[in-house]
């Protein structure tokens, strides 16, 4: 039979060779460690957004439209359903990638994470562009399966907050969700940060 056309995946030659054998273990350690990140973060940025999108979307489809709030704003039992399937969503694929990536999801929470110093700036220049293209996925698809407008599921501020009031609160909220590092266990601490999103 003959030799195949590439070699045999390892730590010194991955991807079976396409790219060509690494000069050492460690930068193809290094390497591989960075696609499983990026790969990781695309599965679970879409799962997450998958799910809150479809759930958001749900919501607003349901909602009675006698029951909307003041200046034509959601009601506050839609407001909290929304939340819950964000909520939800995040807490499912966080649980489930946490341990694959890092569970992070967020180019708001990885840049968080890059300013403390938790996740190496390399790491998260690759993380960010993974993260916004999910999301553009996950938007196209539901966009494509439900049947409305996507834009339903499209955040806006209240009419009472300025642009700036809305980027500061985004700031500190994610801030405090990234810097989250006073618990010790990991696996017991997850569940209250990804109910805090």
């Amino acid at each position: 039979m003959g030799q195949p056309f590439f070699g045999k995946h390892s730590a010194s030659n991955p991807f079976f060779g396409f790219f060509g054998p690494t000069k050492d273990a460690k930068t193809a350690s290094a390497l591989q460690g960075h696609l499983v990140a990026m790969s990781g973060e695309f599965v679970g940025t879409f799962m997450f957004l998958f799910l809150a999108y479809c759930g958001h979307s749900m919501v607003v489809d349901q909602s009675p439209i006698n029951q909307a709030g003041p200046n034509g704003t959601n009601s506050a039992t839609t407001v909290v359903y929304i939340s819950l399937s964000y909520g939800f969503a995040v807490l499912v694929t966080v649980w489930t990638m946490y341990r694959v990536s890092g569970g992070l999801f967020n180019p708001a929470v990885t840049l968080g994470l890059i300013v403390t110093g938790n996740i190496p700036l390399v790491r998260g220049m690759l993380l960010w562009p993974v993260q916004i293209l999910a999301s553009m996925v996950a938007a196209w698809i539901v966009g494509a399966i439900i049947p409305g407008n996507i834009k339903s599921v499209q955040t806006t501020l209240t009419p009472t907050m300025s642009v700036a009031q809305g980027v500061f609160l985004e700031m500190v909220s994610k801030l405090r969700i990234s810097t989250e590092g006073r618990n010790a266990d990991v696996a017991a601490a997850l569940p209250w940060n990804a109910m805090s999103v």
